[in-house]
């Protein structure tokens, strides 16, 4: 490939080839495939090679957006929401502290893997849920002491009671502006959680 002077990127024996045309990356897959198969005696995955957009392909959790900027890939994403949602389980009898503290640890391992990409929106849209589903764990932790808690927060006591006396499930009260205000940021970074959008 490099005396053909293509642009490459490979990862063990995980490889993105880029060329100008579909008919250069047919041309391409093909002799590569041919090459690594009779040459090197390799087999070739075919469901996993083809010939595409950078954008509808992804190497290494990554994919390349038509503008040319690193992406986390939509799989990553939904395997990043899966694992905050076994951590954050409203059943699972964990303190906040300890949520908070295995949440911390996956969180870390991620952002030094992923923030290597470009945009930033869907880290901070990622926060977000991660606060409200911290939210509602507190919420439903707190039980028929939410009053007391959130009076102690700082809530008034008509607020308090009404958010607490509620007939709405932890969810659906954790987006309410009242949750959010007795739960805010301030109050996450308080219990140590890290940030995953900030750069630093």
């Amino acid at each position: 490939m490099e005396r053909r002077g293509h642009a490459f990127v490979r990862y063990a024996d995980d490889c993105n080839i880029y060329v100008t045309t579909r008919r250069s990356a047919n041309r391409v897959l093909d002799s590569v495939t041919r090459f690594l198969e009779r040459e090197l005696k390799l087999k070739v995955n075919q469901s996993k090679s083809a010939a595409d957009r950078p954008w509808r392909r992804t190497f290494l959790g990554f994919t390349i957006s038509w503008w040319n900027r690193i992406r986390v890939s939509g799989k990553s994403w939904k395997r990043f929401k899966l694992r905050v949602r076994a951590l954050t389980r409203r059943n699972s009898g964990w303190s906040m502290d300890r949520v908070i503290g295995e949440l911390n640890v996956f969180l870390r391992g991620w952002k030094g893997y992923y923030d290597v990409a470009d945009s930033r929106d869907p880290f901070v849209e990622c926060e977000r849920w991660i606060r409200r589903k911290l939210r509602c764990y507190q919420l439903k932790q707190w039980g028929k002491s939410g009053y007391r808690n959130l009076r102690r927060l700082g809530v008034n006591r008509r607020i308090a009671w009404i958010t607490s006396k509620t007939p709405h499930g932890p969810w659906r009260i954790s987006r309410t502006p009242r949750a959010h205000w007795a739960l805010n940021n301030n109050y996450w970074r308080g219990k140590g959680l890290i940030s995953l959008s900030s750069l630093a």
